[in-house]
């Protein structure tokens, strides 16, 4: 959560951008960390592929130099072939609250 994380942060306005043939937010933050001055650029999608975010951040001083490599980044992110886990998949009964467990997803090479 980027506005417990950053002391005064500073959205940008949203904005579309296609990215793998599906429309994400485009969205802007900046704002201070442990006395460092850091801008964040960050994607979100969700569909029915499921949901997706992609960060890019630098320090605020070095953000325009880096813009092109980190939206170069994130415009090379690719939808698998397999269909979004089942939610019931990604926390199972048996795994206490507060924790997370990543399922194993089998190899599509291997089925």
């Amino acid at each position: 959560n980027f506005e417990s994380k950053l002391l005064n942060p500073v959205w940008t306005k949203s904005t579309w951008e296609t990215i793998d043939k599906r429309n994400w937010v485009s969205i802007g933050v900046e704002g201070s960390s442990d006395g460092h001055q850091l801008t964040y650029h960050i994607w979100i999608y969700s569909g029915p592929e499921g949901s997706y975010q992609l960060v890019g951040w630098t320090q605020t001083g070095d953000f325009s130099s880096f813009l092109p490599n980190i939206t170069s980044m994130a415009h090379s992110f690719k939808f698998g072939d397999n269909p979004a886990l089942p939610l019931s998949t990604l926390t199972p009964p048996d795994v206490p609250a507060g924790t997370r467990s990543v399922p194993t997803v089998p190899d599509s090479a291997s089925q």
